[in-house]
């Protein structure tokens, strides 16, 4: 608990493929469970 994921991208033309993954499904946890959890995140990308 309380540690934040790191996202690592072999290889920057992938993010495209993961973006929907990353930002929409994440960012709707917050609403999803009323406001009680947060989803910081982390993405390395090289």
């Amino acid at each position: 608990a309380g540690m934040r994921p790191v996202a690592e991208l072999m290889f920057f033309d992938f993010f495209g493929v993961c973006y929907d993954m990353l930002f929409n499904q994440a960012s709707k946890f917050r609403y999803m469970f009323g406001g009680r959890i947060k989803t910081p995140m982390v993405v390395r990308g090289m």
